[in-house]
């Protein structure tokens, strides 16, 4: 066997060290075992570790690719330690109804042109999305106002004002008098909104341009080229600081929106987040029907990849007829199996679970979306009071005005989602057989007891609260420019080994266009000629 180049990525001898000897014992494991994956020696074998957003969008352009441009045979194969496939992109169902709830990501944005692109070519019904059909208000530990950053509102049709309708005229003062509150908005707080949704909206239309005009190594490089290297540099706080926006308004109105999106606050998150989160400047929300993970099934599917769920990769080497060889383990095999591969582009957590130990992890929190279905509303509290009724949804910033028995789990956003009904068939028609019920949607940076949620309601009654869904993930936490950890920020961690997996903003849309650029990385390299019998520089992952 051929001596391994010297790692290139690690800056001291004993990291390589130690890493050369995880790989020679991994080899000689992998050399005792059965070799699987060999069974089209012309075809380029590229494996994809999670069947989240990333992984469906690697998996889908690289097959469009390959139909244009490879001379080989392209077989590709994605790996997914659960039993379904979307990631934190996931669905639910309340009890004896169809209608599905997003209990991760709710939507994206019309100006997302890769999930756009993916959504037109894989003919998806797509929705308008909004958190709820009603008003969205803000609490910012003193009073609750009308949320004007976080979401964009339809445009509403005004009838003209010389309609002697009765309803026709409400509608035209109910007109005038939002246009009066805003500009009484604007005024009061000498037009500091208006200026900053319009800087905002000009770093949006930089950031829309990340990936559509070529590939792209390290996202910081990348966001930097663009003009947005402040973004990344400081904290969200520092970017709103020096674009001239007061704390009082940074609270108020950003705030809420940037903790919705990614459960953080104005000093722990990026310039970056605000970017992102902000969607009073940009387009339409939208949605996909029947779910967001219809799309991510749709893509894996149309690619031509053969799918295995339950099969956790636990360890990459180098492998001996093709670059890279797996370890993978499932609840079906007794001992683990050994598949190789030219190609492996590692999505979601697993570049983290997978990286040395040596090397500095990323921080994380954890993010928790509870729903639960009763027959009542929440009770008034902090939000309703400054209102007089119960908001649709509203956004907190630094603490909430709900929290467990500990006051600890803060709640970041309240959701109400109505006409749901319990269809009781088997009793007589009366108002009793069909019932309308509510699922409240929270979103909170711990896990929410029961006794928090009956706390909540109008009516504390235990046997109140009939269906409960608990959904949980990691997020991590942007890495620190001076960590030193530049390896992890670049996508290609050695050649054909890639990490799809962005530290620094996690949404779909970021998903879709890591899983893309690898795609064309591909493709540019002109991997698929001559690729057999390559060596490996030396295995970043042991």
């Amino acid at each position: 066997m051929t001596a391994m180049p010297t790692m290139l990525t690690f800056p001291t001898i004993d990291l390589c060290l130690v890493l050369t000897t995880c790989l020679f014992s991994f080899i000689a494991g992998a050399e005792q075992q059965p070799f699987h994956g060999n069974d089209e020696p012309e075809a380029f074998h590229v494996a994809i570790v999670g069947a989240g957003l990333a992984g469906a969008s690697s998996a889908y352009y690289l097959s469009n690719l390959s139909t244009s441009y490879f001379s080989h045979p392209l077989k590709i194969t994605v790996y997914e330690a659960s039993s379904n496939v979307g990631g934190q992109v996931k669905r639910i169902f309340p009890p004896l109804d169809e209608h599905a709830l997003e209990a991760g990501a709710t939507h994206f944005f019309k100006d997302d042109w890769c999930l756009t692109e993916a959504a037109q070519s894989t003919n998806l019904t797509r929705r308008r999305a909004s958190p709820v059909w009603g008003d969205i208000w803000a609490w910012n530990e003193k009073r609750s106002s009308q949320d004007r950053f976080c979401y964009k509102e339809a445009p509403r049709k005004i009838p003209p004002f010389w309609d002697p309708r009765p309803h026709a005229r409400k509608e035209v003062r109910d007109a005038f008098n939002r246009f009066l509150d805003t500009v009484t908005f604007e005024w009061e707080n000498s037009w500091v909104p208006w200026r900053t949704r319009r800087k905002i909206s000009s770093l949006q239309a930089k950031f829309n341009s990340l990936g559509q005009n070529g590939t792209f190594q390290s996202i910081q490089e990348e966001l930097e080229k663009l003009g947005l290297g402040e973004s990344i540099s400081s904290s969200a706080e520092q970017f709103l600081d020096n674009m001239g926006v007061p704390r009082s308004l940074q609270a108020n109105l950003i705030e809420p929106c940037v903790r919705d999106s990614f459960g953080m606050s104005l000093k722990d998150a990026l310039g970056l987040h605000v970017i992102a989160s902000v969607g009073s400047t940009r387009s339409s929300p939208i949605a996909i029907d029947g779910g967001n993970v219809n799309l991510i099934g749709r893509m894996i599917e149309q690619s031509g990849a053969e799918l295995r769920l339950d099969s956790r990769v636990t360890k990459v080497g180098p492998g001996i007829h093709r670059r890279f060889a797996l370890e993978i383990g499932t609840s079906k095999l007794a001992k683990p199996q050994y598949v190789e591969y030219d190609a492996i582009i590692l999505t979601g957590d697993s570049a983290t679970h997978l990286r040395p130990t040596s090397m500095q992890q990323p921080t994380s929190i954890q993010s928790h979306v509870t729903h639960f279905a009763t027959m009542y509303w929440l009770k008034q509290n902090e939000h309703s009071s400054h209102l007089g009724w119960i908001p649709l949804a509203a956004f907190t910033t630094a603490n909430s005005s709900f929290s467990d028995t500990n006051d600890s789990a803060h709640i970041t956003r309240l959701t109400t989602h109505g006409e749901f009904y319990i269809d009781r068939r088997d009793c007589s028609e009366d108002d009793l057989c069909d019932q309308a019920f509510h699922v409240h949607r929270i979103d909170s940076n711990q896990r929410l007891t029961q006794e928090s949620l009956h706390a909540m309601m109008t009516e504390p009654r235990h046997d109140q609260i009939f269906w409960i869904d608990r959904q949980s993930w990691n997020r991590t936490f942007p890495p620190a420019k001076a960590s030193g950890d530049t390896g992890f920020s670049n996508i290609e961690l050695e050649p054909n080994l890639f990490n799809v997996k962005s530290d620094m903003l996690d949404t779909m849309e970021m998903s879709c266009r890591m899983g893309r650029n690898v795609a064309l990385k591909l493709y540019d390299q002109r991997l698929l000629t001559g690729f057999l019998g390559q060596e490996t520089n030396g295995i970043w992952l042991s």
